[in-house]
């Protein structure tokens, strides 16, 4: 089980250690406090993608440092030569430069195999992995993850694989008369082109070398004339093995009369007959390179066609040859396609036999064993205040695919009496949320890892049925580790470890902790489970060195400070925008970006007009003022997306009415006429559990106009998603009634 986390330098989180227990741990606090960031680091230290801008701003490197407990005897450690120890110590550094290093008890590992490691020790059910669901592609993964059909799928798609290769082989050779006729012309001009050539391995390169040596053969014969003379000697002077020689006499005169010089007159002996052996050489080698002008043209015509050849067939002699070759082959089997023709097809209707054989195994094994797993699943949903749901897998036979050939589709009718629909068109969220912990429960059940981690699991999930979710989590939890992300109290109160995480700041630095109760722990403290979480009962542990209240003060907090989030934004490739908090954020952003385009364009609005930003909306103080010079007012917040809405992310969603007032309905119309005179995408949808500060403005019995516009969202107060289009249209929008145009 995980023990420990230490993390440095990641998002908000400067330093910070969490201990987590055996059993039902859970971590709860306001959305972007960090509980995704401990989440994420989880993640890192499993092997997953980690980015860079995962990094604290103004550090170089973040970390994290996991302690396991109880780590059974992998074959992974004998597998990657890292030492087994039942308490297994992993640790990650992320560099800005994209450097990651990974140790495994002390040792060091890659990235991919570190992967390999962290799924043999968590398993982690994310935010969105429910609408895996949605996908029927990944039934078939799940209803064979739950029949351990590996080793099936495996003998099944080696047959596949050779069955896709003839059919590829096949429709090659499947050409009609003309194009048979055409590519035959072509290969055996490229045949007879290469083999005229005559070309020898190495061939160009023997080539590069002579002509480089041939033009600069002055220099080389100048060089090689000086040496001879300085070896041999000239008129007027000896050479260097001349006075070698002379050497070598002088001392064998004298040898005799002492071992030392004997040994000296030896090795002089070979260095002469070294010298005269370099001299002769040198002087034979003056034909080598001598200058030829007729073979250098030679070489330079052969080099021609050579380099013509490597234009069109390769970039060597050797490349050539092999196209050569292959040419060869590829005509033969044109030339006699109708007899190889017929070979593949016999090959072919063997291994379509054998495959589908393989996948008639596959298919009965998969069938078996989607009535068990509707029972299984059926079970959990029961458990999951889901009594009459319905559940089946539902087979369709298809031609030969990868994996097989059947589609598996999941049918379920969430009430009595309704026929059975594709999972898709009937589940709400968070029916939808139940499924997957069903779901990944019965697939734990096979699961040799031993700790379980559910992030935000209860997504659309209130009342009874938050109830049974944390009832079933707890059960789980009986005989995995399992570690859960929530905003249900619900689910909070069922723990046996209850983690609050919060952040704070003060003089531009921000600093992270925790949320706990007095009785932290079930394993110290009697009353755990029973002691109420109110503000008499809960602390807040800081992320800091302290130890009393000076250190508390010495850091800059003081009673009173806010503790705020961390959004977390990020922008795709496809120009969808993801944050917390877009409603805030989105609005302040299009109004800026519209006085900005006031500004650079020398347009002023038609009328006095305002720019607010209220900052009291979250605590009930939106709207409340409204100078009286005032006459409408237009609140830009979010328009909402689900059924009955006609809204969507590349729109600008425009209000009449919402939760509690019934909006300007002339202002309405105007925002509408201006939509469509100016080509924005727009839609017009009533919001049932939605406000604005209009509406506050309106309540607060001030003489006001009011209207509501704005980008449309998905998973509002979640992690909230909108598009830049719908930026665009709210911003189009704003500006067209601001000029009045």
């Amino acid at each position: 089980m995980l023990s420990l986390l230490h993390i440095e330098n990641i998002a908000v989180i400067e330093c910070a250690d969490i201990s987590f227990d055996q059993g039902f741990n859970v971590l709860t606090g306001e959305t972007g406090a960090g509980k995704s960031i401990v989440i994420d680091a989880i993640s890192a230290i499993l092997g997953q993608r980690a980015y860079r801008d995962m990094i604290r701003t103004g550090t170089s490197k973040a970390l994290v440092r996991a302690v396991f407990t109880d780590v059974p005897k992998l074959d992974w450690f004998e597998e990657q030569g890292v030492e087994y120890d039942p308490e297994t110590v992993i640790q990650r550094e992320i560099h800005l430069d994209g450097k990651n290093v990974c140790r495994v008890n002390g040792t060091l590992v890659t990235v991919s195999i570190l992967h390999k490691l962290g799924i043999q020790l968590i398993n982690i059910h994310g935010q969105h992995d429910s609408a895996a669901l949605f996908d029927e592609e990944n039934h078939l993964t799940f209803l064979d993850a739950f029949a351990d059909n590996q080793q099936l799928l495996r003998d099944y798609q080696e047959t596949f694989t050779v069955v896709s290769q003839l059919r590829r082989e096949i429709s090659k050779l499947s050409m009609d008369e003309g194009e048979k006729l055409r590519r035959m012309e072509s290969l055996r001009f490229q045949i007879d082109e290469i083999s005229r050539a005559d070309l020898q391995p190495g061939e160009d390169d023997a080539l590069e070398a002579r002509r480089k040596v041939l033009q600069n053969a002055e220099k080389l014969s100048d060089a090689i004339n000086e040496g001879v003379e300085c070896l041999y000697g000239s008129d007027d002077s000896d050479g260097a093995a001349s006075l070698m020689a002379q050497a070598e006499r002088a001392l064998s005169r004298i040898a005799r009369y002492d071992d030392a010089l004997s040994e000296l007159h030896e090795r002089v002996k070979d260095l002469m007959y070294q010298v005269q052996d370099a001299a002769e050489g040198l002087r034979d080698s003056r034909d080598t390179f001598a200058y030829s002008a007729e073979e250098l043209e030679q070489i330079e015509t052969r080099l021609d066609t050579i380099h013509r050849l490597r234009r069109k067939y390769g970039a060597s002699c050797e490349d050539i040859l092999g196209y050569l070759e292959k040419a060869k082959e590829e005509l033969d089997r044109i030339e006699f396609a109708d007899d190889h023709m017929e070979r593949l097809k016999k090959k072919l209707r063997k291994a379509e036999q054998e495959a589908v054989k393989k996948a008639e195994d596959l298919r009965q094994s998969r069938k078996e064993t989607a009535k068990g797993l509707s029972v299984r699943i059926l079970d959990e949903l029961r458990q999951l205040d889901m009594p009459r749901v319905q559940f089946e897998c539902v087979f369709t036979e298809i031609d030969l695919s990868p994996s097989g050939a059947d589609a598996v589709a999941f049918y379920m009718s969430a009430n009595a009496g309704e026929a059975l629909k594709p999972m898709s068109k009937v589940a709400s969220g968070g029916e939808l949320a139940r499924i997957m912990l069903a779901m990944k429960n019965v697939l734990a059940e096979k699961d040799s890892v031993n700790t379980l981690i559910f992030d935000e699991v209860d997504t659309g999930v209130s009342g009874r049925a938050a109830q049974k979710v944390a009832e079933k989590l707890r059960a789980v939890a009986r005989t995995k580790q399992v570690l859960c992300v929530t905003h249900l109290p619900q689910i909070a109160a069922l723990a046996n470890t209850h983690l609050l995480i919060a952040k704070a700041e003060r003089d531009g630095r921000t600093y992270t902790g925790l949320f706990a109760c007095q009785s932290h722990s079930v394993h110290v403290f009697d009353d755990a489970r029973s002691l109420p979480r109110d503000e008499t009962t809960m602390i807040v542990l800081l992320d800091e060195k302290i130890s009393s209240k000076a250190d508390v003060y010495a850091l800059g907090i003081r009673h009173g400070d806010f503790i705020s989030v961390e959004p977390r934004m990020q922008v795709t490739p496809s120009g969808y925008l993801k944050s917390r908090f877009i409603d805030d954020k989105a609005a302040v952003a299009c109004c800026f970006t519209a006085l900005q385009y006031l500004k650079e364009q020398g347009k002023k609005p038609k009328y006095n007009t305002i720019f607010s930003f209220p900052y009291g909306e979250e605590i009930g103080l939106g709207g409340n003022y409204i100078p009286s010079e005032v006459s409408e007012v237009i609140a830009l917040d979010i328009g909402l997306i689900g059924p009955g809405l006609e809204g969507n992310e590349y729109s600008v969603s425009i209000c009449p009415k919402d939760a509690s007032v019934v909006y300007d309905y002339d202002l309405t119309s105007h925002l509408i006429h201006l939509a469509e005179k100016h080509g924005c995408d727009y839609a017009v949808d009533l919001f049932k559990h939605y406000g604005t500060d209009a509406g506050v403005a309106v309540k607060s019995g001030n003489n006001i106009r009011a209207a509501v516009f704005g980008m449309a969202v998905h998973c509002s107060h979640g992690m909230e998603r909108t598009h830049m289009d719908g930026l665009r249209n709210t911003m189009n929008l704003l500006l067209a009634y601001v000029l009045d145009i």
